[in-house]
């Protein structure tokens, strides 16, 4: 007999350690998301970002299901996919002041084939003459879909036509 009640002891906590487990690592999933939220990971990182997410949400509906190992697994994958994605974020160096727009000009342009190349006032034409062809462009895509929205709302409906009757005679449809 007290051989059996350590038994019972350890069946007891082993069958409560499941849904422990698998609520504490989805709720450090769930810190580490909005951690990495408010480092802006979803907009440099959005794919990783929403593939941690679907994992959390996974990991609840097999939580549901009572499927404790699996929920405790995809928790934990999800936790160590936003870490990843934390650690692979840009680093803004605060040690220095933003660079004002005046200040531009004879910067090394980071994108260049050419290591020794400077930024000029051509570059800089050249993206302003770009960015006003892409505001275009923007704007008429939106007239065109506002021209199509009302085209939609002018047109009447038609009316469908019954089909015939087979089993009536024409001159009993009258």
């Amino acid at each position: 007999m007290s051989r059996l009640i350590p038994l019972l002891l350890l069946l007891a906590l082993a069958t409560g350690c499941g849904p422990i487990r698998s609520t504490v690592g989805i709720i450090q999933a769930e810190q580490v998301l909005k951690e990495a939220h408010q480092l802006g990971a979803g907009e440099h990182a959005p794919y990783p970002m929403a593939v941690a997410e679907a994992l959390v949400a996974k990991a609840l509906e097999e939580q549901g299901y009572a499927d404790y190992s699996t929920s405790w697994q995809l928790a934990t994958e999800a936790r160590d996919l936003v870490r990843a994605t934390i650690e692979a974020l840009p680093r803004a160096d605060v040690s220095e002041p933003p660079i004002r727009v005046d200040e531009y000009e004879g910067i090394e342009d980071p994108t260049a084939t050419d290591p020794g190349r400077r930024v000029t006032d051509e570059d800089q034409e050249v993206e302003a003459i770009l960015e006003e062809a892409d505001e275009a462009r923007k704007e008429a895509e939106a007239e065109e879909a506002e021209k199509e929205f009302e085209g939609e709302e002018d047109e009447p409906e038609e009316e469908p036509t019954p089909a015939p009757n087979p089993w009536l005679d024409p001159e009993d449809e009258q």
